[in-house]
């Protein structure tokens, strides 16, 4: 079992996801990473050259062995973005979601965000 995640634990949060897909979901609330561990520090030993992405930019990992630890922390503000506010008026445009879901939804989001806070 995983304690509560908490931003001022000192813990690593380590997920994994599928894919884009799953990803998305993430992003917009539909869904949830999966969790594998809790720890102080990480080590991720790769195989082979692995995709990733670094700060949005795409990069290629190559075989090595990584060591993840914290080292101090920034507060980080989290909003409802634009950006979702203005996808979730378009997905009710093209009718694959209706107001009342949509109205849940943001209830949804701002519950996370608040519990997150």
């Amino acid at each position: 079992t995983f304690k509560p995640s908490r931003f001022d634990d000192g813990y690593l949060e380590v997920v994994a996801i599928s894919g884009v897909l799953h990803l998305g979901r993430i992003r917009v609330g539909l869904d949830r990473p999966v969790r594998l561990a809790q720890a102080k520090e990480v080590r991720i030993r790769t195989k082979s050259f692995l995709p990733g992405q670094v700060d949005g930019e795409p990069w290629r990992l190559p075989r090595c062995e990584l060591t993840l630890r914290l080292n101090g922390q920034a507060p980080v503000l989290q909003h409802l973005s634009k950006e979702l506010l203005q996808y979730n008026e378009w997905l009710v445009g093209q009718g694959k979601l209706d107001a009342a879901a949509k109205d849940q939804l943001l209830q949804a989001f701002k519950r996370r965000l608040q519990v997150s806070q």
